[in-house]
């Protein structure tokens, strides 16, 4: 079984070719496309989202991620990244998370939690 999405993402339009056993996985794969590009978080109802890739290296090799990113006009910054199922099943977006810039934040014991912006 086959199907097309089209989606705007950014200022581009994408179609995307899937192919699955089934409707449901169809729309398992297609699912991250589904979603509307809106924050639900308090304070950013009217932010403008963006849909950013980025290339990351780790001691398994190289892996490609894909965030969505919330800017509201007053420089408040939230995400939400694509995350993968075992076995590479499909996809599925992980909560909106507001960004805390890392001098504003609570001392938090033994994290080494990634800033943002780098």
């Amino acid at each position: 079984m086959k199907a097309k999405v089209t989606k705007k993402i950014n200022e581009a339009t994408v179609t995307f070719e899937l192919e699955g056993k089934d409707m449901k996985e169809l729309m398992l794969q297609a699912q991250p496309l589904l979603e509307d590009d809106n924050c639900w978080l308090e304070g950013f109802e009217d932010a403008f989202v963006k849909w950013e890739t980025r290339l990351a290296k780790n001691e398994k090799g190289e892996f490609i991620y894909v965030k969505k990113v919330a800017r509201t006009k007053d420089g408040k910054i939230a995400s939400r990244t694509l995350g993968t199922y075992q076995g590479d099943k499909g996809h599925f977006w992980n909560k909106w998370e507001e960004y805390v810039p890392r001098e504003t934040r609570p001392e938090e014991a033994g994290s080494e939690a990634d800033d943002f912006m780098s």
